[in-house]
This record gives C-alpha cells, structure tokens and sequence, in this order.
C-alpha cells in the first residue's frame, strides 16, 4: 500500500519536472530531448501507479477506487490521490 503512495507521489512529481522543466528546456533551450526523457519518466511511473492500483483493487471501497482511478488522468491529481492513500494506511495500519 505504502508502495501506491510513493507511486501516487512520484507521478504528481514527474508531470511538474515535464511541466516546469522539461517543457521550457525544450521550447526556451531548443533541446528536445529533455520532453523525451521526462516525458518517458512520467509515462513509466504512470503505468506503474495504474498496475499497482489495479493489483490492490480489492482494498478500496467503489468510490475509492473511482476517485484513484479518475484522478490519476487529471493533472495533479497523484497528489490528491495520495493524500487518500495515506489516510487508508494510517487508519488501517498498513506498513508496506
């Protein structure tokens, strides 16, 4: 559960390093490459974040899994999401 949390996290994380450093590296810089590796750095955690969602499925209520479903297609919604995360593993005493 920690591991969704981190996942969560770190995806918020890398669309602001895309956004706030890999876009104006590109466009201001002329380096194209710096959208490639960023963009492929988010894309990996993405599809981690929704494997690992998937796999603990069956921890969530409906909606829960809704809310970190949906969310994780909005911009900064990873770090909504792990706020809920957080919340579920301190409640249930989750260690990992």
């Amino acid at each position: 559960m920690r591991q969704l949390q981190y996942l969560s996290l770190a995806e918020g994380t890398t669309l602001l390093l895309l956004l706030c450093i890999g876009l104006p590296v590109k466009y201001f810089l002329g380096y194209p490459i710096a959208t490639k590796l960023l963009g492929s750095l988010h894309g990996i955690v993405f599809i981690a974040y929704m494997a690992l969602l998937f796999k603990t499925f069956s921890l969530w209520t409906p909606k829960q899994r809704l809310q970190l479903f949906v969310l994780a297609f909005i911009p900064f919604g990873g770090f909504i999401n792990e706020k809920l995360i957080k919340q579920k593993c301190q409640h249930n005493n989750y260690l990992n």
